[in-house]
């Protein structure tokens, strides 16, 4: 709570002091120059430092808002899923996969293990009917529309463009725009199907 102190003093502070020395009408230091010239340097100092604070505080704690908003707590990794994508990044694959079985075992309804699992086993180890198993899986302990209908919509570009499976990929996406159609991924679903 202190640090949410000092952050507000360090951003409303600035301001004060710059009002107070716009506003200062002192008849002998006006006639000077320097003193005239100054003020629209210090507005643009006090412009760019608070440019600065938006861009280190506010900014990201208005994207951190949004996204816990948008996907709860589906949106902030906790630190075994760090690790497991730190693992991914430093070409760990087996060890990532089995800390991802372990992870979706674990946490069934975290969405980001199944998607993480199922790109991995599309992606580095080129078995894209696994991905589209785990996909399924899914989707059975995700409870949210919006993330089932994502869930679906994965692997129906995965039927489409891993597998080159049209027919199956057509057919999910219809799945998907007849269940969940108010959803994003049911109304770019409803874009993909060729009659």
């Amino acid at each position: 709570m202190s640090t949410f102190f000092l952050r507000a003093f360090l951003m409303i502070a600035p301001g004060i002091f710059l009002a107070m020395y716009l506003l200062e009408e002192d008849a002998a230091a006006s006639s000077l120059y320097w003193w005239a010239a100054s003020k629209p340097l210090m507005c643009a100092i006090f412009g760019i430092y608070e440019a600065i604070l938006f861009k280190i505080w506010v900014l990201p704690y208005l994207v951190d808002r949004v996204v816990k908003m948008l996907y709860g707590d589906q949106g902030s990794l906790d630190e075994t899923m760090e690790h497991i994508l730190q693992d991914i990044r430093e070409g760990r694959h087996d060890a990532a996969l089995k800390a991802l079985e372990t992870y979706t075992a674990q946490n069934p309804r975290r969405l980001a293990g199944w998607t993480e699992r199922a790109n991995l086993l599309r992606d580095s180890f080129r078995r894209p009917q696994d991905a589209v198993k785990i996909l399924q899986q899914a989707v059975e302990h995700i409870s949210r529309k919006e993330d089932k209908a994502f869930l679906l919509y994965r692997m129906a570009r995965i039927y489409e463009l891993s597998m080159d499976n049209a027919p199956e990929a057509q057919k999910t996406y219809r799945l998907i725009a007849e269940q969940y159609p108010n959803t994003t991924y049911g109304r770019e679903a409803a874009m993909h199907i060729t009659e």
